[in-house]
């Protein structure tokens, strides 16, 4: 929406008789995720981090935290910073994925806003980290959120996670 405005500051300022509104429908193209929102590219980022093309997955989770931040939509700036520390994760790069998981866990402890979920999920994350790093992990208090909220599938793809060495998968969030 900034860009629209300023683009209209920009066509209404220019004094000129023949303007053209092609920087208004330039700006307008160029806002038409803002206008949608960050859901387009964090559903791009999840469809290609599980389909294993977690590289490919970054740039959109990128781009759905930049418009979620932007428009306020913390909800989907939070499920981006959490699938990309899942992609990281899921391509070694463990230094990225904890950036992105500090960013997750700011959200998820901001208060007046709760999380339950996605704190479980930072949990999760971060349980897994520390899993393919082999150092220990108290897994009652990664698995006790879920528990709270009836999910148990957490407790196996650990479980695979700690047998195999790797994840076994996409991280199923």
């Amino acid at each position: 929406m900034r860009r629209i405005c300023a683009s209209l500051n920009n066509h209404n300022s220019d004094n000129s008789s023949t303007s053209s509104a092609t920087p208004l429908n330039q700006a307008i193209a160029a806002s038409a995720s803002d206008l949608m929102g960050p859901e387009p590219s964090l559903a791009l980022a999840e469809a290609l981090r599980y389909a294993q093309k977690e590289s490919q997955s970054v740039e959109h989770y990128w781009a759905g935290i930049e418009i979620g931040r932007d428009i306020g939509n913390r909800d989907s700036e939070l499920w981006c910073w959490l699938g990309l520390a899942c992609a990281h994760l899921q391509i070694r790069e463990r230094e990225k994925a904890e950036n992105a998981l500090n960013a997750a866990r700011d959200l998820t402890t901001d208060p007046g806003f709760t999380h339950p979920l996605e704190a479980a999920h930072v949990g999760l994350i971060e349980a897994l980290a520390r899993v393919l790093s082999k150092s220990p992990v108290n897994l009652q208090d990664v698995l006790q959120p879920y528990a709270d909220l009836g999910i148990g599938w957490p407790e196996q793809f650990i479980s695979e996670t700690h047998a195999k060495g790797e994840l076994p998968r996409a991280i199923p969030i």
